[in-house]
């Protein structure tokens, strides 16, 4: 039940936007049963963004009876994708499927994503965590910070990758470290 109300605030949502952004085409029905609508995932399919999208896009459509099509357009750290959305038409028919790997290609300045498009709604939610192997001795983030503190730079710190979400986590952390 809670399932299909998110489902049917997400259509609502994706149906303002798309009579927001539908210009002059005011006599048109939205969205068109005949037209597909896609949803550009700036990643590689099979990946989390990739997954969370696809199935979205079933449900959307056993919900509207709309074609919802999702088409992976990687390269330039989401950048590629991204700018397609921005470049392409305004006319409800195509919606960017961002993860918070997006803001490395913002930050990098290959794209304006924030500035040029209107954020309708939030899918998923992964938190980040700070893991340490079993035979180290702290067992909180409060010890692991202070040991840093005593001992700096003998201690390593991992991410997915510089840029995106979690590295900007991690430099968040090694801040910590240096106060």
């Amino acid at each position: 039940m809670k399932r299909n109300a998110i489902i049917i605030s997400l259509l609502i949502a994706l149906i303002a936007s798309g009579t927001l952004f539908a210009g002059g085409v005011s006599e048109a029905v939205y969205p068109d049963p005949e037209k597909n609508i896609t949803i550009v995932v700036p990643h590689a399919a099979g990946g989390s963004t990739d997954l969370i999208f696809r199935t979205l896009a079933e449900e959307m459509k056993k919900v509207s009876g709309v074609n919802f099509l999702v088409t992976n357009i990687t390269g330039a750290g989401s950048a590629t994708g991204t700018n397609e959305v921005i470049n392409n038409e305004a006319d409800g028919y195509m919606f960017l499927g961002a993860g918070t790997h997006t803001t490395a290609a913002t930050m990098q300045g290959l794209t304006d994503g924030y500035k040029e498009l209107d954020y309708i709604a939030a899918l998923n939610w992964d938190p980040f965590i700070v893991a340490v192997r079993n035979d180290k001795p702290w067992t909180s983030l409060q010890e692991l910070v202070a040991d840093a503190k005593a001992r700096p730079g003998k201690i390593s710190l991992g991410n997915a990758g510089m840029g995106g979400a979690t590295g900007v986590a991690s430099v968040g952390l090694n801040l910590a470290f240096d106060k």
